[in-house]
């Protein structure tokens, strides 16, 4: 039996109390004020050398409602490698003067481009009619200012609803910036037609054009889009979740298009695995979809079978894809199943798990690729199998040093263990996050994640950083 070592990690909390403390335009519902969740992150490549300056701009959602979405976007930016914070509430919503007229904001994405600016994606939204709106701001200083939002798609819920936003900078060329979600179009008879669907700016943000790239066909759906580039070639990496449903009953693919010429054509789906779903899995079908699986009883929103985390080694061009699944267990718990592709999306490993064989859940994976070609993957895992009025949780990141065909037995635990019963529940489990933030300056990795609080902290969650250098 291998030996497990662990080691635990000194995080540093970076949210605190919301910036929108009296913004209640959308009462229904239960507010968790101050409360910090589904964070992402990115760093500045024009400044990762300068050791102890580096710009690292992360983004995540402020007061998480219980019935969906937030009171608004936050941006957090530090000058200083991730020491100290300036934080921002975004124009996402209708709790920031100027923001996109909407009451609620969800889904915050953010990436740079090659001339230090960032782009940041959300969606608003209005849950009494459903109407939806995907936007992008930007900032050309780091996250000192921000633009106004500039908004691509606009629906009202009667016709279309948009969900699951992301943006990717491209890495070669200035000004080019790209969003990818996923849009469900309602037809007669009760159905739907969805879309993943692109839209492309080469102004740095003022204007985009947008089209369908994939076509779920009827009554199926697209989830969880992501842009991977290669920083070398410019080739662009569409990873997605495909659902397709039979009556109430799911099937789920992690897909993979890739596009060489700037997002202007795609190549036809190419299947990377197919999910394996936890028996206890429920998932909402229609124009916004939710899952959740349970434990112990216990209902968890994680983005379960809706949500891949993808990277790519910026010497060598391996791809690498993380996501949930319950394969190793048999259908009792999905745990972290990594898969890697050495010949540019063509082929792609047979899934591997990551985490340790605990016969609990392991969720919410994020992958990233050091310049070492180290591979690092961050996730949260209970650590009980017992019924009790608690359900202790630990942010653990674990390494691969040999491209992901093994990873090592030493895991790192990010901070102190917490109570997953703790985080806000948000319909229909509890939820820090569809998805965590992870970058890396130059050989050390930078997570950026939510987690729950204990009942004495006025905050729900909060988010974390941490800085970890991988040791054999």
């Amino acid at each position: 039996m291998n030996h497990i070592r662990k080691h635990t990690k000194r995080v540093r909390r970076v949210s605190g109390r919301s910036p929108f403390p009296n913004c209640r335009i959308q009462t229904p519902g239960i507010r968790f004020l101050n409360s910090a969740v589904e964070p992402f992150i990115d760093a500045n490549p024009k400044t990762v050398n300068n050791t102890g300056k580096e710009n690292l701009l992360s983004v995540w959602q402020a007061d998480r409602f219980s019935n969906g979405g937030t009171s608004g976007l936050v941006a957090g930016a530090s000058f200083n490698g991730g020491r100290t914070w300036k934080i921002t509430g975004l124009p996402f919503s209708e709790c920031v003067r100027g923001g996109v007229p909407f009451p609620r904001a969800s889904d915050p994405w953010v990436s740079f481009g090659p001339n230090r600016k960032a782009y940041i994606s959300g969606i608003s939204a209005n849950l009494a009619n459903l109407n939806t709106a995907i936007s992008v701001v930007t900032t050309k200083d780091g996250g000192r200012t921000f633009s106004r939002p500039t908004v691509i798609v606009q629906d009202k819920g009667k016709r279309a609803v948009n969900d699951k936003p992301s943006v990717t900078a491209d890495p070669i060329q200035s000004n080019v910036a790209y969003v990818v979600w996923t849009r469900t179009q309602f037809i007669s008879g009760g159905n739907y037609r969805n879309a993943a669907r692109l839209a492309k700016t080469t102004d740095g943000g003022r204007t985009f054009r947008s089209r369908n790239i994939f076509n779920a066909g009827i009554n199926n759906n697209t989830i969880g889009s992501i842009i991977v580039p290669n920083p070398k070639t410019g080739v662009l990496y569409h990873f997605f979740v495909f659902v397709k449903f039979n009556g109430n009953k799911s099937t789920h693919f992690n897909l993979l298009q890739t596009s060489r010429d700037r997002g202007e054509t795609w190549s036809k789906a190419r299947t990377i695995s197919k999910v394996t779903l936890p028996l206890t899995f429920e998932i909402d079908s229609g124009g916004n979809v939710d899952s959740s699986f349970t434990f112990l009883g216990i209902p968890f929103r994680t983005g379960s079978a809706l949500a891949v985390s993808a990277a790519i080694n910026k010497k060598n061009g391996d791809l690498y894809v993380v996501w949930e699944d319950a394969r190793f267990s048999n259908r009792k718990v999905p745990e972290v199943a990594i898969s890697v592709s050495r010949d540019g999306g063509r082929t792609w490993s047979k899934p591997r798990r990551v985490n340790r064989p605990l016969l609990t859940p392991a969720f919410t994976p994020t992958v990233s690729v050091n310049d070492q070609g180290q591979v690092g993957v961050t996730y949260s895992q209970s650590l009980k199998r017992k019924s009790i009025n608690t359900l202790p949780t630990q942010y653990k990141i674990k390494f691969s040093f040999d491209g992901g065909r093994s990873f090592s037995s030493k895991e790192t635990n990010l901070g102190k263990r917490f109570d997953y019963l703790n985080a806000p529940y948000s319909e229909p489990g509890y939820f820090t996050g569809d998805y965590q933030g992870l970058t890396t300056l130059k050989n050390t990795f930078v997570p950026f994640f939510s987690k729950a609080n204990p009942t004495n902290v006025r905050a729900k969650a909060s988010t974390f950083v941490a800085k970890v250098k991988p040791k054999k």
